[in-house]
C-alpha cells in the first residue's frame, strides 16, 4: 500500500464519528441516551482511544453534551432552542436546494425517486428507521450539489441537533403515508427547475418536522 492511499483513508477516529454522525442525524441515538466511551467502543468495534476522540469533537459542536470523565448525553432539546435550530435548518437548507439546483442534472432525479420510494415502503410497513434512513440520503442528494462544502457541514450539524428529538416525536405519532408527499412536491419543483417552488416546498417539509420533534 503506497504512503499517498495511506494519507486517504480514514482514521478510526473519523470513522467513529462518521457513525455516530449518522446515527444522530437520522436519529438512531434517542434524547436523553447516555453514551460512554465504553459503550460506544463496544458497539462500533474499536478502540477507547478513537472513541473518546470522536465523542470529544461531537461535544466540541454542541451536539452531545457532558464528557467531564466518560460519560457523554443526547441533547433533549427545549422547546426554544429546537425553533431556532429548525429555523436556521429552513434558512441554510431552501439556500442550498436554490444554489444546487442549476447543478442538478436529470441523472439525480431517479435517485431522489428511490428515496423516496423507500421512504412510502417504510411508512406503509411501519419501518420508521428506514424511512428516516432514506430521508436523510433524500435531503443530501439535493444539497450535496450546492458546491459549498462549509454549507454542507453547518446542515449536517444541525441535523445532528435535531435529528434525535425529531425520531422520537415521529415514532410517538401514528404513522401516515402522506408525511411523504412534500418529498414527491419536491421532485417535481426539481424536475420544473423552479427555484421558488423548491424553497417553498423545502420549507413545508421542514416546517412539517418542526411540529412532530414536540410529539
Amino acid at each position: 500500500m503506497s504512503l499517498l492511499n495511506t494519507a486517504n483513508e480514514p482514521t478510526q477516529a473519523e470513522t467513529c464519528y462518521s457513525r455516530l454522525k449518522t446515527d444522530l442525524m437520522i436519529g438512531a441515538l434517542l434524547p436523553s441516551l447516555k453514551l460512554s466511551i465504553r459503550s460506544v467502543a463496544d458497539d462500533i468495534g474499536t478502540g477507547a482511544a478513537p472513541v473518546r476522540e470522536a465523542l470529544k469533537r461531537l461535544a466540541s459542536e454542541r451536539v452531545l453534551e457532558g464528557g467531564a470523565k466518560r460519560s457523554y448525553c443526547v441533547p433533549d432539546l427545549d422547546a426554544s432552542r429546537a425553533v431556532d435550530l429548525f429555523n436556521l435548518r429552513a434558512l441554510l437548507e431552501c439556500e442550498a436546494a436554490a444554489l444546487a439546483l442549476p447543478r442538478f442534472g436529470p441523472t439525480l432525479l431517479p435517485a431522489l425517486r428511490d428515496a423516496a420510494e423507500r421512504m412510502g415502503t417504510g411508512l406503509r410497513s411501519g419501518q420508521l428507521d428506514e424511512y428516516m434512513l432514506e430521508n436523510r440520503k433524500f435531503h443530501f442528494l439535493i444539497y450535496n450539489q450546492c458546491a459549498n462544502n462549509d454549507m454542507i457541514a453547518m446542515i449536517e450539524q444541525l441535523w445532528m441537533q435535531t435529528g434525535p428529538c425529531l425520531r422520537r416525536g415521529i415514532g410517538s405519532a401514528p404513522y401516515d403515508v402522506s408525511w411523504n408527499q412534500q418529498h414527491m412536491d419536491i421532485i417535481a419543483a426539481l424536475e420544473a427547475r423552479d427555484a421558488t417552488a423548491v424553497r417553498r416546498e423545502l420549507l413545508r417539509d421542514i416546517g412539517w418536522g418542526a411540529e412532530y420533534y414536540t410529539c
